[in-house]
């Protein structure tokens, strides 16, 4: 067994200690325990030096992917401590020789970010003005008038006010530089990774709510059904219906003449929105009511046919229990799908078809505009609660927290022109809406 001590200060890491303390390869054992204690100096000066870049590389640390030690055996090819550790792990393939490559990782790093830190960037050629002869301790636009000799005073190491302003020794403003260009390449890479996790948990919740889904058409428990559509991605949606298709739709109802001004394009399609989200509430009540009074008088008399049905009055019904209906409500979601074909069609069929300015058979723009909606709303509404819209009047106040200006700013609201969606009736806003002010 193999003898190795730990620098002090240092946080020791298990994993490579017990490889390096029984290891495969004795040749490579000493230049492997040197890398190792310089991985470990690194660690503790810059977990002294900047905690908080320390503290990413941990957080980094807990959600990164594990490493196939198999697939990754050329990672580090100038590394004798990884070719030590790969070699351990071929040859045992144990837990305890995993988690040392593992730290290993980390530690390369901590490295890495540690020489960019205290490299700094490539110094510029000093002009003959300020040549190491005569080149003042501190630069400023009156450096001329600070020129002392170098060797009468010991470089300074503290910033200096002249005159209310700051002056810099050039080392710490090479490090600040130094700094800020490294932080600005873990925010990046940050997002990244955060871009990355979003879509491998919207590529789960879609597996997951179609498994669900399965699962209950089957019989299965209806516990395993997940809300795919929940009330920040429906207002997401909303939203850009508002930036693609009613943009569409006003421009066809501009160029073709069939409103005089873009006012009363603006007009027309809002009402549109208003009347199509009355219409998919009042339709969503009345569903959720057949579903409930069906299943109450199903249960009561199995022998009862859509006729006897048709001829009982709501009002004769009774108050089914919570449970059920919240599984009646889960299940609508479920199914939301074709109900949506069905009510988009009988929107268009009733309250655009009673509206001749509406014209959506000779407008494809305004019919996709139509269609998109409708399957918003009808999203909206059958939320438990369910979410509601807000419009501003005219001549109201305008309200930055609720609403943006639609092209032009002002202080008073001349009309509306989409709506602020909220969570549920006098619940909080989650989009804002946008007006025309004056």
């Amino acid at each position: 067994m193999a003898s190795i001590r730990i620098p002090n200060g240092c946080i020791t890491r298990p994993g490579i200690e017990q490889v390096l303390r029984y290891p495969v390869d004795t040749r490579m054992f000493e230049n492997a325990v040197k890398e190792y204690y310089e991985l470990l100096r690194m660690d503790k000066e810059l977990s002294v030096r900047d905690p908080n870049m320390y503290k990413y590389l941990v957080d980094r640390r807990v959600l990164r992917r594990e490493i196939d030690p198999i697939q990754d055996s050329e990672g580090y090819p100038d590394s004798k401590l990884y070719k030590l550790l790969n070699e351990s792990y071929m040859k045992y393939r144990m837990h305890i020789q995993q988690r040392a490559i593992e730290e290993f990782t980390f530690l390369n790093d901590v490295k890495e970010l540690y020489i960019k830190l205290t490299k700094g960037p490539q110094q510029t050629r000093v002009p003959d003005s300020l040549s190491p002869r005569n080149r003042p301790e501190y630069f400023s636009p009156r450096s001329k008038d600070m020129e002392r000799t170098p060797s009468t005073r010991e470089v300074p190491n503290t910033p200096i006010r002249i005159n209310g302003v700051i002056y810099y020794p050039q080392p710490m403003y090479q490090e600040s530089n130094s700094r800020i260009s490294l932080q600005n390449d873990l925010v990046s890479k940050l997002q990244t990774e955060v871009n990355e996790c979003n879509q491998v948990i919207d590529d789960l919740r879609d597996r997951l709510s179609k498994t669900a889904s399965r699962e209950i058409k089957d019989g299965g428990p209806s516990v395993l059904y997940t809300d795919n559509y929940t009330p920040t991605r429906i207002s997401e949606e909303f939203n850009s219906i508002f930036i693609v298709e009613w943009s569409k739709a006003l421009k066809s109802l501009t160029a073709n003449k069939m409103e005089s001004n873009e006012e009363e394009a603006i007009s027309l399609l809002m009402n549109i929105v208003q009347n199509g989200y009355e219409f998919c509430r009042h339709y969503a009540v009345d569903q959720l009511q057949k579903l409930s009074f069906s299943i109450e008088k199903g249960l009561e008399d199995p022998f009862l046919t859509i006729l006897d049905l048709r001829n009982v009055k709501y009002g004769q019904r009774k108050r089914i229990p919570d449970s059920l209906m919240r599984e009646l409500k889960r299940m609508r979601k479920a199914e939301h799908a074709q109900t949506i074909v069905h009510a988009t069609q009988k929107f268009k069929d009733g309250d655009l078809l009673r509206n001749p300015k509406y014209n959506y058979r000779h407008s494809p723009e305004i019919e996709a505009f139509v269609n998109s909606i409708v399957e918003a709303l009808w999203l909206m509404v059958i939320q438990d609660p369910s979410m509601t819209l807000g419009w501003p009047q005219p001549n109201d106040v305008f309200n930055d927290a609720i609403y943006m200006p639609y092209k032009k700013q002002g202080s008073i609201v001349k009309h509306a022109v989409w709506p602020a969606v909220y969570l549920h009736a006098k619940g909080p806003l989650i989009k804002k809406g946008y007006v025309q002010p004056v």
